[in-house]
C-alpha cells in the first residue's frame, strides 16, 4: 500500500489527470444509469406453448405435452418441469436456476425441441417464452369518453395502442374493461332427438371448423409457400351454416340449435370517479428506463387524444415515475445532508479548513467511482442501490480522515513534505486497509447468495463494496497528492501534549548531535 502512495506522489500530475477523468466519467455514468423502483430480476422459468387445434386434452397430452417434456427434461439448465394440457393447447413450464440468462434458456430449449420436432403432429409449432419480471405496468391510464364504450375500445386498440408501441422502451400496451362478445349455442334437445343428431358430433364439428390448419407447402418457381386448409369463422351465419349429420341426411346447425352473440360474463370493471371507463396499461422492455418510458407516454397522449372519437379524457391512475423520482430525490437529499454533517464534524475535530476540504473531497470521488462501477455492471439506481450509497457516505470518509490526520501530525515533527506524507501513510495504511476489507467482507458475501434473496440484495451488497474499496483507493492515492499540494506546515499545527513535545525535542537534539558529529569528522 505504501508503494501505491509513493507512485502517486511521484506522478502527481498523472493522478490529477486521472481524477478529473474519473469525475467526468462518474457524471456520465450517473446520467446513463437506469432509474427503477426496485432491482429488476428474471423469473427462473421458461414457458413452452403449443397449439393443437381440434385435439382433446388427452390427445394433446400424449401427442404434444409428453414429447416436449421428455425433450427439455434432459437440458442442463432445467431443474423441474410441469405442464398443463387442455383442448387444443399445451403449456409446459420449465424451472431453471436463478441468474440464468433468458436468452440462453430460450436457445437451449428451442434446440431441445428442434430435435423432436418430427415427432409432433403436423402444424404444431411450440413457442418458448422467457424473460425478466417486467409485466408490472409502468403507467396505468383510465380513458373515458362521451361516446359509445365499444367505439372507444376500437379507437384505443386501432389508434392509441399501435402508436404507444412505437415509443422507445415500450414493450406492450393493453386495453381492458371493454365489453367482450361471445357466441352462445343452445342445443334444442327435442330437435336433436327427432333429427337423430348427436351432441358429441356437434361439439366435434365446432372444434374441427373455423380453424385454419397447415397442410404442408407448395413448391413454385419463386420458392415454397405454406398451404392452409380451412377458413376461420368470422360471423354468426358461418356457424349457423355448419353441417351436421342427421338420420335423414346432412342439415344445418341452426336447425337443431339456437345461435346468438351475447355479452360475455363481466370479469373486470373499470370506473373513474364513478364513470364507466377503459383501462390502458403500458409495460416496458427489460433494458428501458422506467422514468423515460413513463414521460414518453405522457408526452404522446395529448396528440393521440385528438385521434379518438367522443371527446376522450385520459386520467393517470398509476405511474411508477413519480415514486421512483421522489425516492431518488429523498435519498439524494438525505445523502447531501449526511455529507454536510460529515464535513462539519471533520472540521470540528481537525480544526483546519484545508484538511477538511481535502478529506471531504474523498466522499464525492468515492461515490462517483461507485457510479462508474454500477454503470459497468449494468445495475440501476433504485431503492436498494441508493440506500447503499447513503449508508456508505459516513464510512467512505473514515480512511481519508485517518490519512490526513497522520500527515498533519508528521508535518509538526519537521522534515520534507514527500518524506512526511510517505511515512504517515506507511503508519496507517495497514490499519485502514484491514478496517475497509473487514467491512467489505461483511457485505460482499451477499453477492454470492442464490435465489430471489440474492437477486434482490446483490446490487445493494455490490454497491456498498465498491464504495468502500473506492474510498480506500482514494485515501491511498488522491488524498496524499492533495495533501502535498495544499497542506502546508502552518496549516498543520495541532495541539501537542507534553509527551509529544518531549518526543519532538528529543528528535531535534538527536539531529543537532548528528550535525555536530558530522562537522567534527569533517574538521578531523
Amino acid at each position: 500500500m505504501k508503494t501505491l502512495t509513493r507512485l502517486s506522489l511521484k506522478n502527481r500530475a498523472l493522478i490529477g489527470l486521472i481524477t478529473v477523468v474519473a469525475v467526468m466519467f462518474g457524471f456520465i455514468a450517473t446520467a446513463q444509469l437506469k432509474r427503477e423502483l426496485f432491482p429488476a430480476f428474471e423469473l427462473p422459468q421458461a414457458v413452452i406453448s403449443a397449439q393443437y387445434p381440434g385435439a382433446s386434452p388427452e390427445a394433446v397430452e400424449s401427442e404434444v405435452t409428453d414429447i416436449i417434456e421428455s425433450a427439455i427434461s434432459g437440458s442442463e439448465s432445467v431443474e423441474s418441469v410441469s405442464s398443463t394440457s387442455s383442448s387444443g393447447s399445451s403449456e409446459v413450464t420449465a424451472e431453471v436456476a436463478y441468474g440464468t440468462s433468458s436468452d440462453d434458456i430460450v436457445r437451449e430449449l428451442e434446440g431441445a425441441i428442434a430435435k423432436v420436432k418430427e415427432q409432433l403432429p403436423d402444424g404444431v409449432d411450440p413457442i418458448v417464452f422467457s424473460g425478466p419480471l417486467d409485466e408490472f405496468p409502468v403507467v396505468v391510464i383510465s380513458v373515458a369518453s362521451d361516446g359509445d364504450k365499444e367505439k372507444l375500445a376500437d379507437d384505443l386498440n386501432s389508434v392509441v395502442v399501435p402508436e404507444l408501441k412505437k415509443l422507445a422502451g415500450v414493450r406492450a400496451a393493453a386495453v381492458s374493461g371493454a365489453d367482450v362478445k361471445q357466441v352462445n349455442i343452445t342445443v334444442d334437445k327435442k330437435k336433436v332427438k327427432d333429427k337423430g343428431v348427436s351432441v358429441d358430433e356437434i361439439a366435434g364439428v365446432l372444434q374441427a371448423n373455423g380453424v385454419a390448419a397447415s397442410a404442408g407447402e407448395i413448391e413454385g418457381d419463386n420458392g415454397d409457400a405454406p398451404v392452409e386448409v380451412g377458413v376461420r369463422i368470422t360471423n354468426l351465419d358461418q356457424i349457423r351454416d355448419l353441417q351436421v349429420t342427421g338420420k335423414d341426411g346432412p342439415l344445418k346447425l341452426s336447425e337443431v340449435a339456437e345461435i346468438k352473440q351475447v355479452p360475455a360474463p363481466v370479469e373486470s370493471i373499470s370506473r373513474t370517479n364513478g364513470k364507466e371507463s377503459l383501462t390502458l396499461a403500458v409495460t416496458k422492455t427489460p433494458d428501458a428506463n422506467t422514468v423515460d418510458v413513463a414521460n414518453a407516454v405522457h408526452d404522446a397522449l395529448p396528440k393521440l387524444q385528438d385521434k379518438v372519437r367522443g371527446n376522450p379524457e385520459f386520467t393517470t391512475v398509476f405511474d411508477q415515475a413519480p415514486f421512483i423520482q421522489q425516492s431518488i430525490d429523498d435519498l439524494v437529499h438525505e445523502g447531501v445532508l449526511g455529507l454536510v454533517f460529515a464535513v462539519l464534524v471533520i472540521l470540528v475535530f481537525l480544526l483546519s479548513v484545508r484538511a477538511t476540504i481535502i478529506t471531504a473531497i474523498s466522499i464525492p470521488l468515492s461515490l462517483l467511482l461507485t457510479m462508474i462501477g454500477l454503470w459497468q455492471t449494468g445495475y440501476s439506481l433504485n431503492m436498494l442501490t441508493l440506500s447503499a450509497l447513503t449508508i456508505s457516505i459516513g464510512r467512505v470518509v473514515d480512511d481519508s480522515i485517518v490519512v490526513i490526520e497522520a500527515i498533519r501530525r508528521r508535518h509538526t515533527m519537521g522534515g520534507t513534505k514527500f518524506s512526511n506524507i510517505l511515512a504517515a501513510v506507511g503508519e496507517v495504511a495497514g490499519a485502514i486497509t484491514a478496517s475497509t476489507l473487514t467491512t467489505v467482507a461483511v457485505f460482499l458475501p451477499l453477492v454470492f447468495v442464490s435465489g430471489q434473496t440474492g437477486e434482490l440484495f446483490r446490487p445493494f451488497a455490490l454497491t456498498t463494496s465498491i464504495a468502500l474499496l473506492a474510498s480506500l483507493l482514494v485515501a491511498l492515492t488522491i488524498v496524499p497528492v492533495l495533501a502535498f499540494w495544499f497542506l502546508h506546515a502552518r496549516e498543520s499545527k495541532v495541539r501537542l501534549n507534553r509527551a509529544q513535545k518531549k518526543e519532538i525535542a528529543a528528535r531535534r537534539k538527536e539531529g543537532l548531535r548528528g550535525l555536530k558529529a558530522e562537522r567534527k569528522d569533517c574538521l578531523l
